[in-house]
């Protein structure tokens, strides 16, 4: 165990998955989430997010031109950055950009 102390802690919260287990139960939580984390579905995963990113910047700048509105384009990048990067890293749209 990696502690009883903190076994006891974090285990009613946790429960036994990869971060309260020691041994097996532990090679094979992380057999089982090594999978998730690979480069490619990593890899997979971002290139879908920036090109669905990319879409919306683009719909969000033709709507711009459409309408012949003056439009901020260093906002729209930092809110296009923003809602990649939430989703990326926090699997989370960050409702910043829609």
């Amino acid at each position: 165990m990696q502690g009883w102390y903190h076994y006891s802690k974090l285990n009613d919260l946790l429960g036994d998955g990869i971060f309260t287990v020691d041994g097996e139960k532990w090679k094979n939580q992380r057999n089982l989430s090594s999978y998730e984390f690979s480069i490619k579905n990593l890899r997979d995963f971002s290139s879908a997010v920036f090109r669905i990113g990319a879409v919306k910047l683009a719909q969000k700048v033709s709507e711009a031109v459409t309408s012949n509105q003056a439009t901020e384009i260093q906002d729209l990048f930092t809110k296009s950055t923003l809602e990649t990067v939430f989703k990326i890293l926090l699997g989370v749209d960050s409702r910043h950009y829609n």
